[in-house]
């Protein structure tokens, strides 16, 4: 009796064996179809992240452009340039317009306008003034931007670290004209923290996929890690170095906590910041290694 009891677990056990094993070679394929639909669907939406990051920075830099252009005309800055009021007055005029503007937009950390010697004497950062102040006025005149400027650009600067406030910015300048003549130039600081905490963190792929920007130089100027920004360059990286030399495309590399990365890589022009949109390829696999433990289990 024990003999044929065994017999029978045995026969038993073969049984659901060769179903599992039955079920596993139908599913097989299924599970490998599966998995190459989920991975170019996850791929194809991580790039449509980045292409639509890349198109909504290009149409708010061009706003922000727009903004400075307009100012350039403003009635107060060309009257002064043209001579209609002088000196101490006629600074004052130009700086209290400053301030309005400034203080009528969230992007800015300060707008200012400097003499063709590069020297800044109206700011809405009224204690960076002499006339406010400070030790001396802010002299801009090796600035690439402010030469620039000079030349007649509209010019968006890389992002630098501001003399001011020693915080991450970059410059969008323009000249200012009197007469057909360029007779000065206004610039205003965009707050990079504030543009990326407010419009580029938000963005989320998936459970633990994000967004980054890095300059022309590869410095990674928003991450999720505050600890990252200023202080990686992705040039340092084999494949950050593809990130810098393609002007777009996708790659997978590893991390240097060991996961394979998906990234989706882009540039925006006007700026020449990378767009980066990556998820770990783990999260991506997840629902078929959910669907083989369904099945299998």
């Amino acid at each position: 009796m024990k003999r044929n009891n065994a017999i029978q677990r045995g026969i038993v056990l073969t049984t659901i064996l060769s179903v599992i094993a039955a079920v596993t070679v139908v599913a097989l394929p299924a599970i490998s179809g599966s998995k190459r639909a989920l991975t170019r669907s996850s791929e194809y939406q991580i790039t449509q992240t980045t292409d639509l990051t890349v198109n909504f920075i290009e149409s708010w830099v061009d706003n922000r452009v727009s903004d400075v252009k307009l100012w350039a005309q403003t009635d107060d800055i060309v009257e002064y340039f043209d001579g209609a009021f002088e000196g101490p007055e006629g600074e004052e005029r130009i700086i209290a317009e400053l301030i309005t503007i400034q203080e009528s937009y969230d992007w800015y950390s300060s707008v200012n306008v400097a003499r063709l010697d590069g020297e800044m004497f109206a700011s809405s950062r009224t204690d960076l003034l002499v006339s406010r102040g400070a030790e001396s006025n802010i002299n801009i005149s090796d600035r690439a931007y402010f030469q620039a400027a000079l030349r007649g650009e509209t010019v968006i600067s890389n992002v630098l670290i501001s003399r001011g406030t020693n915080k991450p910015r970059f410059m969008i300048a323009h000249p200012v004209r009197s007469d057909g003549r360029i007779a000065g130039v206004i610039f205003a600081a965009v707050d990079v923290a504030r543009f990326t905490e407010q419009l580029i963190l938000p963005i989320t792929v998936g459970e633990g996929g994000y967004v980054y920007l890095f300059d022309r130089n590869g410095i990674v100027v928003s991450h999720p890690d505050p600890e990252v920004i200023g202080t990686v360059n992705l040039a340092d990286f084999a494949w950050g170095a593809r990130l810098l030399d393609e002007a777009r495309g996708t790659i997978t590399y590893t991390t240097p906590a060991g996961n394979d990365r998906f990234v989706s890589f882009d540039h925006e022009d006007a700026t020449g910041w990378g767009v980066v949109t990556g998820i770990d390829v783990a999260e991506i696999e997840a629902p078929v290694r959910e669907l083989i433990r369904r099945i299998v289990f």
